[in-house]
């Protein structure tokens, strides 16, 4: 099991492996740790640049007043599982919005099938991921939590070869903002690697761990 640990929401519902459990998220109010990594991705994108990125756990953040858009998505290479584990962190209006404009009505970010079925069609059609022979891969839908103002989404992807020689897309949000910025955390055991997608990007080449 990876570190994201077991996720002890209630109503949450899980599929893929059952390996992966996604870790318990906190409800308090936004810090400013949490600011001052989304001010933080804003200037490193600009500049071309980010460190190796440890996702804080999830916060309360005031989505109605937030000033640009972004995305947060940890993946986690299980070897025994020769799976990746993907932990993905929206801001819940952004997300209620594009769903809704897809299906043509208001759809409700809960954990009925409805939503289930929307948010992961959404999801897999903008992230992805292509092994070292180009071989698109699907993901495995392991559930959804969403909350007021976040909403966490998990996914599982076989990988058997690693993220070596793999390439990935993250197009999350583009067809609502031009400012969107994405960002993908990558991890195994102690290697970390991050990338940062903006509109007009495609797939780009999995970076080396260190």
């Amino acid at each position: 099991m990876g570190e994201l640990g077991k996720l002890q929401g209630s109503g949450f519902r899980v599929q893929g492996s059952g390996s992966f459990r996604p870790k318990p998220l906190s409800t308090g109010p936004i810090g400013s740790r949490f600011r001052l990594l989304l001010f933080g991705i804003l200037l490193f994108s600009y500049m071309g640049a980010f460190p190796a990125l440890d996702l804080p756990p999830a916060c309360s953040a005031t989505v109605s007043a937030h000033k640009f858009h972004a995305s947060f998505t940890q993946m986690e290479f299980n070897r025994q599982e020769k799976s990746v584990e993907i932990a993905i962190r929206l801001f819940s209006d952004d997300f209620t919005e594009i769903l809704s404009r897809r299906a043509g009505k208001h759809i409700s970010l809960d954990v009925s099938k409805e939503a289930e079925k929307a948010a992961f069609a959404y999801v897999s059609e903008k992230l992805e991921i292509k092994n070292r022979q180009g071989v698109s891969l699907k993901p495995v839908w392991v559930g959804m939590e969403p909350q007021v103002d976040t909403t966490w989404v998990y996914l599982e992807i076989p990988l058997a070869d690693g993220f070596s020689g793999a390439t990935i897309r993250n197009q999350l949000f583009f067809d609502l903002f031009e400012d969107q910025t994405n960002v993908i955390g990558f991890k195994e055991s102690t290697k970390k690697a991050d990338l940062i997608f903006s509109p007009g990007d495609t797939f780009k080449p999995i970076p080396d761990l260190h």
